[in-house]
């Protein structure tokens, strides 16, 4: 056999063995192909809430559309453009489902809501650096404040305001509050911090506020003949406590 045979021969081998491993290698790209698609369309989108998987859908569209059911559904009545968050860990992921079937809309809804609660983040009035109320701007909490200063300070009275101000550290502070004790109202957060409503105790105020009044007392405090004199006089949220002649 000539050298250029033998050339020719191994050259032809070669490109067979090289052919061989394209058909191959193409073979094992379409099995390869053929079992990610099975999996991946056999399965769907879980919620996982803290980590346990809770409710299923068929795709991500509708583990948003379930999500977005869930914050209206507990969220009724707060303005759109109030953040809100779940106080759980909440994720979506793919997963192989092993149900009979996957839940509609509302069943989802539902079911997802009991693993879920729904959190008001952004101004919220602190008394004693407890959260009380939740309120759309900090605006609308310094309104607050004010308006609960006016609502439970003395009436009827006279005298000049020495002294005005809350027995209890009152403040707005950014952070979160469950859902039921956010207020998007002025008027509603002020009847919640001066007692209307309030959950265990209603009537009873979450704050008080102390007012120092300076008042012209005629025939002293028991009465009769004795001379008028300046007195210092004590109120909180509007019931007086002491009265002191004023130095």
């Amino acid at each position: 056999m000539s050298r250029n045979r033998r050339e020719y021969i191994i050259y032809a081998l070669k490109r067979r063995i090289w052919r061989e491993r394209q058909i191959w290698l193409l073979l094992l790209l379409l099995l390869l192909a053929f079992t990610f698609y099975q999996r991946w369309a056999n399965e769907f989108y879980v919620f996982k809430v803290n980590g346990a998987a809770v409710v299923w859908a068929k795709s991500r569209k509708a583990a948003q559309e379930i999500e977005r059911s869930v914050k209206e559904k507990q969220g009724a009545g707060i303005p759109a453009n109030v953040n809100t968050r779940f106080a759980q860990s909440v994720k979506i992921e793919r997963a192989g489902f092993t149900g009979d079937e996957i839940p509609d809309l509302q069943e989802a809804t539902e079911k997802l809501s009991a693993f879920l609660n729904l959190m008001v983040v952004g101004p919220v009035i602190m008394v004693d650096d407890k959260p009380i109320v939740g309120v759309p701007s900090q605006e609308i909490a310094q309104l607050v404040r004010k308006e609960i200063m006016r609502k439970l300070a003395p009436t009827g009275t006279t005298g000049e305001v020495i002294l005005e101000r809350f027995k209890e550290k009152v403040e707005p502070k950014n952070g979160e509050v469950p859902v039921n004790m956010f207020r998007s109202d002025t008027k509603d957060a002020v009847d919640l911090l001066t007692g209307k409503g309030r959950p265990g105790a209603p009537g009873k105020p979450y704050v008080t506020v102390v007012s120092v009044i300076q008042e012209l007392e005629r025939g002293g405090a028991a009465g009769g003949g004795a001379p008028a004199r300046m007195v210092k006089v004590t109120y909180e949220n509007g019931k007086e406590m002491k009265r002191e002649p004023l130095e």
